[in-house]
């Protein structure tokens, strides 16, 4: 594993874009940082999102979760990014939740991604996370949804965008 500074840089810019977009609630800007279709994982189970409408099902209850909560910030920080081929990167980064602007979550949550470069910018194209309890993600990933028949494909043309 190296971790590669490009790599690195690519990761954190779309962290802190994702998550900017994410708590001024802008579904816009969101979207563009995620590929369709896209899978996101944890200790709930899987969601394989295969339309624009499941991913923005899926990040309405993620931020209607936060707004619950009272997350006001959230520290992202890339822990590890490498290239596995010149248009794919894999990447680890942990999050915490500041409530009401001044209260730290008591620990991180970890999280491991596949990008893939698109003509316009890198997206997230399947995401695994170490959370569980009330992590607004984790209700997100608990909501009912149809599978896809075919769950692992990993064929998405990435020149469409």
């Amino acid at each position: 594993m190296n971790d590669h500074p490009e790599a690195h840089r690519i990761f954190q810019d779309l962290l802190d874009r994702s998550g900017g977009a994410m708590l001024s609630r802008d579904m816009t800007a969101l979207l563009r940082w995620f590929a369709i279709p896209n899978t996101v994982e944890s200790f709930e189970g899987r969601r394989t999102l295969n339309t624009e409408a499941e991913t923005r099902a899926l990040f309405e209850t993620i931020m209607a979760r936060q707004h619950e909560q009272c997350i006001t910030h959230m520290i992202r920080r890339v822990t590890h990014a490498e290239f596995r081929d010149p248009d794919t990167i894999w990447a680890t980064h942990e999050t915490r939740y500041v409530y009401h602007n001044k209260v730290l979550s008591d620990s991180p949550h970890e999280g491991f991604s596949i990008l893939h470069r698109y003509p316009d910018c890198w997206k997230v194209h399947h995401a695994q996370f170490t959370v569980d309890g009330r992590n607004p993600l984790n209700s997100a990933v608990k909501q009912p949804y149809a599978q896809a028949p075919d769950d692992n494909d990993d064929t998405q043309a990435r020149t469409s965008g």
